[in-house]
């Protein structure tokens, strides 16, 4: 009779345990459910991150283009403001047009003392079309060793892409022109207004000459 109670008892107690085991433990469906829910959380955060790093790449992108673009203005400023013309020499003139200017500059600054460098300097600016897409490029021109011809020689860099345009207007005391000529006027405008024309904005600068005419520029 004990053996047949310990039995029934050892019974019990097995079916007990499996039952609570089984109460206790995760199903395989439970399982999948719960490795979608993180996946999906996880997916969540991921694709939040890579949405922050794509907008701090992008808007390093933009300042980083538009620190450019204010270097740029502030460096023709400085050199048009350089701008130099002698009536006693013909290699000497300033040339520009409403998107293309060539003159001679005193900006530039010998790195060696004893270097054979002139002090003036050859300088263009112009735009060409980028490779891909219909915007335009900003190009400077430099010649360190000024010749008869003004417009042409030396080196080029590109400064700036993305333009939409370019702008010169040349300031003869009275009013703003689209172009100028030294050899004709004999003389260097008072002043000249850059603008770089992006699609989003225009950015502008005016480069005054003290060698230019002297009358007071109209706002």
């Amino acid at each position: 009779m004990k053996v047949g109670r310990c039995v029934k008892m050892s019974k019990k107690l097995t079916f007990s345990l499996s039952h609570r085991l089984t109460r206790n433990g995760f199903t395989l469906v439970e399982i999948l459910i719960a490795v979608a829910i993180v996946s999906l959380i996880l997916t969540i955060i991921y694709a939040s991150y890579a949405s922050s790093i794509d907008t701090m790449n992008y808007t390093r992108k933009k300042m980083d283009a538009f620190s450019m673009v204010r270097l740029t203005l502030s460096r023709m400023n400085d050199e048009i403001t350089s701008s130099f013309f002698s009536e006693d020499s013909e290699d000497v003139m300033f040339a520009g047009e409403e998107g293309k200017i060539d003159f001679i500059s005193s900006s530039h600054e010998r790195i060696f003392k004893d270097s054979k460098e002139y002090d003036l300097v050859e300088i263009g600016y112009f735009t060409e079309p980028e490779e891909e897409g219909k915007n335009l490029s900003l190009w400077r021109r430099e010649d360190g060793t000024p010749d008869d011809d003004v417009l042409e020689g030396g080196e080029k860099e590109n400064l700036i892409e993305g333009l939409e345009g370019l702008e010169f207007k040349y300031y003869d005391g009275e009013e703003w022109r689209d172009e100028w000529d030294s050899k004709e006027e004999s003389c260097l405008p008072q002043a000249v207004k850059v603008t770089l024309k992006f699609s989003e904005k225009e950015l502008s600068t005016v480069a005054f000459i003290p060698l230019g005419k002297s009358e007071t520029v109209k706002e």
